[in-house]
């Protein structure tokens, strides 16, 4: 549903402000041309409207800090 918050946040947001999107790049899944789950594609749908969105200029970065899935993920 990120689609459906990021319509609803944009109205409420003021110039200027900022929107945090958290999992966009989803442990690095959405880099890897074999990984095709719908979760995964969903993410990446949604980057690349964000992407093509000229009502915004985007930013994305990864969190390495201390997240129990990413520990999980590693194991």
């Amino acid at each position: 549903m990120y689609e459906e918050y990021f319509e609803l946040l944009l109205k409420l947001v003021r110039v200027g402000g900022l929107i945090v999107m958290d999992n966009v790049l989803w442990y690095g899944r959405v880099a890897d041309p074999l990984v095709n789950d719908p979760n995964t594609i969903s993410i990446r749908d949604f980057n690349k409207k964000l992407l093509e969105d000229k009502r915004v200029t985007i930013s994305m970065g990864a969190n390495w800090g201390r997240d129990d899935n990413l520990s999980k993920a590693r194991r």
